[in-house]
């Protein structure tokens, strides 16, 4: 013990990883009026405030991308493997697709889930880790708020063309059925009448 109290252990801690809790505990156990009080009126130990903001962030990050793997996975009919959430800080697409799950979703994910959004610079990073073969896409999210995703225009205008029931400009996709496959399909039919 020291002249002070404390075990000699204790006082060699203090500094940036003993924890506030455990400082107002043995503070309010020796002083209980006087250090105990004060403290809580003390702004956070420095570094505590941005480490935690840090963590949240990243969490908040992961929620997103799991939500979007997961909506994948629902929407195109894929397992689990076929669409994963990366961990947080790793470099290259925040979504990881399998070569089936590329087929269905041709697009590389960058996901945002933040206040702030510089979508110019999500735009980019998603633009450099988005292959020939794969568009960009940035998915982003706010508090209380719907997410939403921003895409290259020409990308956006083929899949309004793909989607039914939606008004689009473009001239109709040609008919893939020619004569030849009218008059197969007639034949068929046919023969199934007079059976």
């Amino acid at each position: 013990m020291t002249a002070e109290g404390f075990p000699s252990s204790t006082l060699h801690t203090v500094g940036p990883t003993f924890s506030r809790p455990l400082l107002r505990a043995l503070l309010q156990k020796k002083f209980p009026r006087t250090l105990g009080s004060c403290l809580r009126r003390t702004p956070p130990l420095a570094g505590d405030e941005e480490h935690m903001k840090v963590q949240s962030a990243k969490a908040k990050g992961r929620r997103l991308q799991q939500k979007i793997a997961a909506d994948i996975r629902e929407h195109f009919g894929l397992e689990e493997d076929d669409v994963r959430s990366t961990s947080m800080g790793a470099p290259g697409e925040d979504i990881l697709l399998s070569p089936r799950a590329r087929t269905v979703f041709p697009y590389s994910v960058e996901a945002k889930n933040q206040e702030r959004l510089n979508i110019w610079s999500a735009l980019e990073q998603a633009k450099r880790n988005a292959t020939s073969t794969v568009a960009p896409l940035v998915v982003f999210h706010k508090n209380n708020e719907d997410t939403y995703v921003a895409m290259p225009w020409k990308n956006f205008l083929g899949l309004c063309g793909a989607l039914p029931g939606v008004a689009s400009s473009a001239p109709p996709a040609p008919n893939p059925w020619t004569r030849e496959h009218v008059e197969q399909l007639k034949t068929v039919l046919d023969g199934l009448v007079t059976k």
